[in-house]
């Protein structure tokens, strides 16, 4: 069945040749549009088709009856050059056969064969027939092929054609309680020529369905055999199962540690059978609702494998899901994110403040991107992979961003490459888009940097020149008696501060500038540059401790140390006592002393 270039069409020709006259079923399938190409002589007279017409049909229509591609199609399974082999009972032609399908490679054409081999002698027939009227039976080769599949998705999706296969009626659906006055139809089957439901029942409000859910209440289905019987009693309901083309129909109820969380039935069974199908209905239901709980059991692995749990973003799991379904051929646009202040926020205000920037950041980049195209990679970086983007649209976007974000307190440094062909690994791509973000970033530092050293010129240009300790008084507001108080002590030839903790600038003595190598008195961010000196288990000791004097609102911290600096062992303890505003909601200002000894 291996074949290639030129010869094809001669072999294949060979190959229908051979199956023309063969006593069993032999027809082919295109894999991708589902069209026929082949069906030998056998297999045409038993479904009432001629050779001519066969590419004006789709496979399922003409051997199952249906219009939708079969949940239970082997399809994903084939392998060229191995057959694979399976058992089926088609209710569309009342037959049991054996199968064996392979598939044709062609090119770019793929190609399903499949040889249908007929089991049901009479008597034989007979017994299946017989046996499929057994209750046990039926439910055992439902749930068989239905719980043969991997995924829930599918596994439901098998059972409820089965079911309408099985008991011959128009559509099978099931319906989940969404909340207490409404049921939503989450699965669908229907047979040839009626119309989709799903979409236009997308939800209904139970209260249309008071007397079913009366009965639902005592475990009893519902069996209708004439919708005209309820035209007078319940027009609204009436009214909707008229707009569906319902005529007869059968519903049980799906029950839950003894609540109902849904129903499920048929549309338009024979009338003759219902009081069989209602009771089959309600042997399944348990099972039915086993699969649905399995299916949301599977959603929450896939959500703990590929969906961080903080923001709901993708993992990075995702997104080499997500790399490995890009089309090389298409445009592709990297978006690379860095969350500025992360570090800071969780030292100085705790990793709940973090993780509120965090989802900032986040609800920020999806007001502009897909939700499936946003990964969380690390701590505080997002990568956003957009194929099949036009560039324009890829910069207004980022554009659209970056204006909206001078807005909101979460700061994203963001690099980005786009390309108008996927032509080379996006890995690499990535590891651009990185490199342009920490260009970024460092402009970024550079220009808060500098922000901050003009606004500190500025007031000590526009203040009149007194001593710096009286000027640090006058402009920060800080409680004069407090200040002379800490450096006036006499400790404070060893090292002291005051500093303004709401624009986190200090002013430091000589002697603790001299210490931390500092240019000038005046010190941006004293305590995390202080910290620094510590060892790691101190100095997250430390940062653990002020932040929970500024959650708490406490106003003393006293600190023992032990550090080495330019070779030389200082031990000691940092004291510091903070000022409130009034309501102890703002730390205003804080004085601290350092008790150093210095041991050679």
């Amino acid at each position: 069945l291996k074949v290639r270039g030129g010869v094809y069409k001669y072999m294949i020709n060979k190959i229908w040749e051979l199956y023309e006259d063969l006593n069993e079923i032999v027809y082919v399938a295109d894999i991708d549009t589902f069209c026929l190409k082949y069906m030998n002589k056998k297999a045409r007279n038993m479904f009432g088709i001629s050779l001519k017409d066969l590419e004006n049909h789709k496979c399922y229509e003409v051997l199952q009856g249906c219009n939708s591609p079969c949940a239970m199609c082997t399809n994903h399974k084939l392998k060229e050059g191995k057959f694979y082999e399976w058992t089926y009972y088609n209710p569309l032609i009342d037959k049991k056969f054996s199968l064996k399908d392979t598939l044709i490679i062609d090119g770019d054409k793929r190609y399903r064969l499949e040889i249908a081999i007929d089991v049901t002698v009479q008597e034989y027939q007979k017994k299946v027939i017989k046996s499929f009227a057994n209750n046990e039976k039926l439910i055992n080769e439902a749930l068989r092929m239905s719980l043969a599949e991997e995924e829930p998705e599918r596994s439901i999706n098998v059972l409820i054609e089965y079911l309408g296969k099985s008991f011959q009626g128009d559509r099978v659906y099931i319906y989940e309680q969404t909340d207490k006055n409404r049921v939503l139809n989450t699965y669908e089957w229907y047979a040839n020529d009626v119309y989709i439901q799903k979409n236009n029942t997308n939800g209904i409000d139970t209260r249309i369905l008071k007397t079913w859910y009366s009965r639902f209440k005592h475990d009893k289905s519902v069996i209708i055999k004439d919708i005209e019987n309820i035209r007078k009693e319940e027009p609204e309901l009436y009214e909707m199962l008229k707009s569906q083309h319902v005529k007869t129909l059968v519903v049980c109820p799906l029950v839950y540690n003894k609540s109902i969380v849904g129903f499920y039935g048929i549309d338009n069974p024979p009338i003759e059978r219902t009081e069989h199908i209602n009771e089959m209905l309600s042997l399944m239901s348990y099972f039915i609702v086993s699969i649905i709980n399995r299916r949301e059991l599977f959603k929450k692995i896939i959500n703990i494998s590929y969906y961080d749990r903080l923001t709901g973003a993708g993992n990075r799991h995702a997104m080499d899901r997500k790399i490995l379904r890009v089309n090389n051929h298409d445009s592709i646009g990297i978006l690379y994110g860095d969350v500025m202040e992360l570090k800071k926020t969780n030292d100085t205000k705790g990793h709940l403040e973090g993780d509120k920037l965090l989802l900032e950041a986040y609800s920020l980049l999806q007001k502009y991107f897909e939700k499936d195209d946003i990964f969380r990679v690390g701590g505080d970086e997002f990568i956003i992979i957009c194929n099949r983007i036009k560039e324009d649209d890829f910069i207004q976007r980022i554009n659209d961003l970056k204006n909206d974000m001078c807005s909101t307190s979460a700061k994203i440094a963001l690099g980005y490459i786009w390309k108008v062909v996927c032509d080379e690994k996006i890995e690499n791509l990535i590891v651009r888009a990185d490199e342009m973000m920490y260009e970024n970033k460092r402009y970024y530092q550079k220009q808060k940097e500098e922000l901050k050293r003009d606004k500190a010129q500025n007031k000590i240009n526009n203040t009149a020149p007194v001593g710096v300790h009286e000027y640090f008084i006058k402009q920060y507001g800080f409680h004069a008696a407090a200040f002379f108080k800490a450096i006036m002590s006499k400790d404070f030839a060893l090292s002291a501060f005051v500093g303004d903790l709401q624009n986190e600038v200090y002013y430091v003595s000589d002697n603790l500038k001299k210490i931390i190598k500092t240019k000038s008195n005046m010190v941006y961010g004293l305590i995390e540059a202080w910290s620094v000196y510590l060892t790691v288990d101190a100095r997250k000791e430390f940062l653990d401790e002020w932040n929970l004097l500024l959650e708490k609102g406490h106003t003393n911290l006293s600190f023992p140390y032990d550090v080495y600096i330019d070779g030389l062992r200082r031990t000691g303890t940092l004291k510091l006592e903070v000022q409130w505003n009034e309501q102890k909601t703002i730390p205003l200002f804080c004085t601290g002393v350092c008790t150093d000894i210095v041991v050679y």
